[in-house]
């Protein structure tokens, strides 16, 4: 008996019906990826779980709903396994997500650079909401950060002086991402308005309150929510004629025209923080992860 079927086995708090669940899955995960600690990583997990949803495991595909189930028992064993060992690092399952459930994701838009240029200028202003929004913007579409990524974003941990911004990325990652001139400028002029109202610390963009006030009446509010990043980009958007636009269509963009000048997909994915092969990530043939990048990109300007 391995320690992930006795984490499971011995749980005081799953019913016996989720303890047979669970243990299904352990089972299942331990057929395919071995009986040893070293073979249990996120990326075993993650191709577990496509083999299983293409059949090639098994007969017949695994509906994704199952596949989360038997993920869900994995977690659980590894998550118990940590605890007695009183070692979170041993938590192997924790950055592991779910199967998507439900109708196929329609494609996210990308801003050819005309559009993407608009979408930029449409954040021209003199008010702190236009120097955030521009900061956050250029960003997006320089950068390829996710939106998490923006939105946690620190004042203390970006350097203008070395030109670098370090930012959490998915799987609990840190990543070290150069700045380019342009946001760098777009940055500085964000930063500049903030110590001037004494803001000279924590979250680097920020939500607003009453956000029609003048810049003297303008009070400037905590780190933005998931939602508010997306509130700023379809207002930007809309002022910029483009229509209905998500957040992750930034993302895409900054990987299109990155290609378009030429940078190769492992170039790309060391500044996107894409995970290895079995990340589940949507560009064709982008998959892969190594060393943090030492240069920005020398992408077309977005002030043109």
């Amino acid at each position: 008996m391995t320690i992930l079927e006795d984490a499971i086995i011995s749980s005081r708090k799953l019913s016996e019906r989720s303890k047979a669940i669970y243990l299904e899955g352990v089972q299942r995960f331990i057929a395919f990826g071995g009986p040893y600690p070293s073979q249990w990583t996120p990326a075993a997990i993650e191709t577990w779980q496509r083999m299983l949803a293409e059949g090639q495991l098994t007969n017949t595909r695994v509906s994704p709903q199952s596949i989360n189930t038997y993920t869900k028992g994995v977690r659980y064993a590894s998550r118990r396994w940590a605890e007695r060992e009183r070692n979170p690092a041993l938590d192997f399952a924790r950055v592991v997500e779910p199967m998507r459930v439900g109708p196929p994701v329609r494609p996210i838009r990308v801003l050819d650079l005309a559009q993407a240029r608009r979408l930029r200028k449409a954040c021209d202003g003199s008010q702190p909401s236009d120097l955030n929004d521009a900061a956050l913007i250029t960003c997006g579409l320089r950068l390829g950060l996710r939106r998490e990524s923006l939105r946690l974003a620190t004042i203390e941990a970006t350097d203008l002086r070395t030109r670098t911004m370090i930012v959490p990325i998915k799987g609990g990652r840190i990543l070290t991402v150069p700045l380019d001139d342009e946001c760098v400028n777009a940055i500085q002029r964000w930063l500049t308005w903030l110590r001037r109202h004494d803001a000279a610390s924590g979250s680097l963009f920020r939500s607003f309150y009453q956000p029609g006030l003048t810049e003297q009446r303008h009070r400037v509010g905590g780190i933005m929510s998931r939602s508010g990043i997306a509130r700023t980009v379809a207002k930007r958007a809309e002022l910029a004629g483009l229509g209905k636009l998500n957040p992750h269509a930034l993302r895409h963009t900054y990987v299109t025209l990155a290609r378009q000048a030429g940078v190769s997909d492992d170039e790309i994915a060391k500044r996107t923080g894409h995970r290895p092969s079995g990340g589940g990530i949507r560009y064709p043939m982008l998959n892969t992860y190594t060393a943090e990048p030492t240069r920005a990109l020398e992408l077309p300007s977005m002030e043109g």
